[in-house]
């Protein structure tokens, strides 16, 4: 008996010991960085976003800076794969500084911005603002307890704003879904419209809206635009003579006319549907 207890205690210990040597071959060190020697990377960022002023203002401060670096890059770091990233936001005149570990050979840092703003358009211009999107990226190349500055000018990406000025047009929809009553019916709250610039297709801007309670709406459209309503709802209606029935409006495009400025009461009403 005692010889069996022996051997149990053996077989237990031998399996204690395996298991801590599997314990050690799967361990991973964590990346750990040379911070022994830095350098110092400086940025002051420009972007164009008052178009009633010559040249370029300072990029929003609290806009974030992306930096990234290669870890092949530093010095004493014990894994070659992936990168270091970090983020750093502008400050109030548009700048920022970091400062990353290096050696005397160097190291290249990427470093990219993208921010959006509402760009301030040129006196007389229809709309006073246009949403715009400004990025801008550069790399620099610094030694340890080196400084290096750069000057980076973002570029405008093209937006839907920038594509169309916008007016509003709002009113009321109507659709005769109740025959046992005279006159048209406001469209129920909920029911969604799709208002679009393309008849015949899905190319150009559309916009979907839901209606609001006694079937007002109010969308932003492109001025001087030839604009459509889109919309394929069921609603449960009357016969003439009170005879519940279910109705389904369809139509691909329907002409509400053309705007260049905001315009009110911009009625419209639903064609006739069909009984299902």
């Amino acid at each position: 008996m005692k010889n069996v207890s022996k051997a149990i205690l053996a077989c237990l210990v031998l399996f204690a010991t395996f298991m801590t040597s599997c314990d050690k071959e799967i361990t991973t060190s964590p990346v750990t960085l040379d911070n022994s020697q830095k350098a110092t990377i400086k940025g002051y960022v420009y972007a164009n976003t008052d178009l009633t002023k010559l040249g370029y203002e300072t990029a929003p401060a609290g806009t974030k800076v992306i930096i990234t670096m290669a870890y092949d890059q530093i010095t004493g770091i014990s894994s070659t794969a992936g990168s270091l990233n970090d983020t750093v936001q502008l400050a109030a005149d548009g700048s920022f500084e970091y400062k990353v570990p290096a050696d005397a050979d160097g190291v290249d840092v990427d470093v990219a911005i993208k921010f959006v703003f509402s760009q301030i358009q040129p006196l007389g211009s229809q709309n006073a603002t246009r949403l715009k999107t400004f990025t801008g990226s550069t790399t620099y190349s610094v030694k340890a307890n080196e400084t290096q500055d750069q000057k980076i000018t973002l570029d405008e990406d093209q937006t839907l704003d920038e594509v169309y000025d916008w007016v509003t047009i709002s009113g009321v929809i109507y659709c005769n879904y109740d025959l046992s009553v005279a006159g048209n019916e406001k469209l129920p709250a909920n029911t969604q419209i799709i208002f679009r610039t393309n008849w015949f297709d899905q190319d150009g801007w559309s916009k979907t809206v839901t209606v609001g309670t006694d079937g007002k709406y109010s969308v932003s459209v492109p001025s001087g635009y030839a604009i459509y309503m889109q919309y394929n709802f069921t609603l449960s209606g009357k016969y003439n003579d009170g005879t519940a029935v279910t109705y389904r409006f369809e139509i691909a495009s329907q002409s509400i006319g053309s705007y260049t400025i905001n315009t009110k009461n911009v009625d419209e009403n639903i064609v006739a549907g069909v009984a299902e």
